[in-house]
C-alpha cells in the first residue's frame, strides 16, 4: 500500500525515497494487475470529484468544496482493503477494462510529455537501463502530463512504462 506525503501542490508529486521505494515494490505485479489497479483508483478519483471527503457525511451540505487531491488519496487509501488479485473476476475484469482505458484516454499527454518535450529517447543508459532511476523520472511527469498528483493513479501508469520500456512506448528509433 501506498503511504502518501503531503504534496507541495495539487499538480505535483514529491518523490521521496520512502515513495519510490513503494513504488518499486509494485512492479513486480504483472501487468493485469497494474491495470485493475488502475481501474480502480481511476474510478474513485473520477466519481469522488465534487464530493466533501472531509466529514463523509451522508447529509448534503451547500455548497460543497471539491476535495483536494490529499483527500481523496486518503479516502482511496482507507478504500484499497480489497486486493485486486483476489477480487471476483468479473470485478476484476472490469477494473482491468477500466484500467486499460484510463490509460488509453491519456496516451497521447503523456507521450508529448515524455517523449517530444523530455526527449526520453535520448535519455542516458544509466537511466533508461535502471528501473529506479526511470521511475524517479517518470513519476513527476506523468503527474504532470495528467494534471493530477494521485500517487495511486500517476505511480500505477509509470509502472507500466517502465515495464513496456521508453523505448517501445516512444517509439524510438534505434
Amino acid at each position: 500500500m501506498l503511504i502518501l506525503d503531503e504534496f507541495p501542490n495539487s499538480k505535483s508529486i514529491k518523490v521521496t525515497g520512502h515513495l519510490l521505494a513503494q513504488a518499486f515494490e509494485l512492479i513486480e505485479r504483472d501487468e493485469t494487475d497494474l491495470y485493475a489497479s488502475l481501474g480502480l483508483s481511476s474510478t474513485l478519483w473520477e466519481n469522488l470529484q465534487g464530493i466533501d471527503l472531509t466529514t463523509f457525511e451522508t447529509e448534503v451540505v451547500e455548497p460543497r468544496p471539491p476535495p483536494t487531491e490529499t483527500h481523496v488519496m486518503r479516502f482511496l487509501l482507507r478504500e484499497r482493503k480489497l486486493e485486486i488479485p483476489a477480487a471476483p473476476p468479473e470485478i476484476r475484469l472490469d477494473l482491468v477494462k477500466k484500467g486499460k482505458i484510463y490509460f488509453g484516454r491519456h496516451r497521447r499527454k503523456l507521450f508529448k510529455k515524455i517523449c517530444e518535450e523530455k526527449k526520453a529517447c535520448k535519455w542516458s543508459k544509466e537511466i533508461l537501463g535502471d528501473s529506479k532511476a526511470l521511475l524517479a523520472e517518470l513519476i513527476p511527469l506523468v503527474g504532470i502530463a495528467l494534471g493530477i498528483a494521485v500517487p495511486a493513479i500517476v505511480i500505477t501508469i509509470a509502472i507500466l512504462i517502465v515495464k513496456w520500456g521508453i523505448i517501445k512506448f516512444c517509439k524510438c528509433k534505434p
